[in-house]
């Protein structure tokens, strides 16, 4: 069975194997199963059919437990120090006694007081790996059953640390109820209109970060300004602010931290706006709304390239270009594309875009 895996948020075509693989079924297929043999370099027996996965259990079944966890609970006659001393020892009879290997076995302090210390064994093994589940409570407790010591004096040696009582059940904390992860990530937008031309903006572009952060009390890196407009020498920019609650960042509104005399720590005026952001703002900021969400992962970047080539040469040397580029970006080749937007006296202007995840 061929799984064909698609990812048609990256830009990437859907694909179905059986019509291009069954002799017969459409332009691009192979003739005979004699010419599929020959393209896949194996003998094939009989024409490819479709495969249907079976279905996952419904949604109110517990998944399979593959993994399977016991615990069991240890008081030992040891300081936290001791047992750290006798860590190797332990591991090593436990698995022994268990009859399983070290790497499914682990341990933590849960308690200790009065020279006795308290001690959870997790025991971890995999059924789909052919691993007999284990009971490391029976196993353990003197006089339990077949396998089990005969008294504690006995588990203590078999051990190799001093154990205080019969060993017992251990139930973890139940895992908190399913939820989504909260949404960290923060994006804020605000419109500026800016009594510059579009090139003269992109003069400014380093100082103009630069203010905006120190305005909002943000770094540079959480700032990004794109310009969607710009007619009769003024121009519209919209600048990005990103925070990351997760890492402790406080939230940014950057519309009431800019526009004039909405709070006591907004500029007073337009004037005083235009000096802190070093750029002449013609009206107060307006908040933006992006015409789509952003994607919640994929961040996509975009470069406008002017080339001394003319369109159709362009389209010659297209592989070229991109291996070029993604050589140069440190990427692979299927996180780039690019696409002509104007071409005009033996030049042509391209906008690259990469994607990045």
């Amino acid at each position: 069975v061929v799984k064909v895996t698609t990812d048609p948020a990256a830009g990437e075509a859907l694909v179905d194997p059986v019509s291009l693989l069954a002799p017969g079924a459409g332009p691009d297929a192979p003739a005979s199963l004699s010419e599929l043999s020959a393209l896949l370099a194996v003998p094939v027996a009989s024409d490819p059919i479709n495969f249907v996965p079976p279905s996952p259990p419904p949604p109110h079944a517990p998944p399979p437990n593959f993994a399977n966890e016991e615990y069991v609970r240890l008081e030992v006659s040891l300081t936290p120090e001791e047992l750290a001393d006798v860590d190797a020892t332990l591991t090593a009879n436990l698995a022994a006694e268990l009859g399983i290997s070290e790497d499914r076995l682990s341990y933590e302090l849960v308690e200790s007081a009065d020279g006795i210390t308290e001690v959870v064994v997790k025991v971890a093994t995999d059924l789909t790996a052919g691993e007999a589940p284990v009971d490391p409570v029976r196993l353990l407790t003197p006089g339990a059953g077949p396998g089990a010591p005969a008294t504690l004096d006995e588990l203590s040696t078999i051990l190799g640390v001093p154990v205080a009582s019969d060993p017992v059940n251990f139930v973890p904390p139940s895992p908190p109820p399913h939820a989504p992860p909260p949404d960290f990530r923060s994006e804020e937008y605000v419109r500026l209109d800016v009594d510059l031309t579009p090139e003269e903006v992109a003069g400014l572009r380093s100082a103009l970060l630069a203010n905006l952060a120190s305005e909002l009390g943000v770094s540079g890196d959480r700032l990004s300004f794109e310009v969607v407009d710009g007619a009769d020498g003024r121009t519209e920019v919209v600048v990005k602010v990103t925070t990351d609650v997760a890492v402790g960042e406080a939230l940014v509104d950057p519309v009431s931290q800019l526009t004039p005399g909405i709070s006591s720590d907004a500029p007073a005026a337009l004037e005083e706006l235009s000096t802190i952001l070093g750029i002449p703002v013609v009206s107060d900021p307006i908040n933006y709304a992006p015409p789509s969400p952003p994607p919640a992962f994929a961040s996509e970047e975009y470069v406008k390239l002017v080339l001394d080539v003319t369109e159709n040469d362009l389209a010659s040397q297209s592989a070229a270009l991109l291996s070029n580029l993604a050589i140069e970006l440190g990427i692979s080749e299927d996180r780039l594309s690019f696409e002509v937007v104007a071409s005009s006296d033996g030049s042509t202007e391209v906008v690259v875009k990469v994607t990045t995840d």
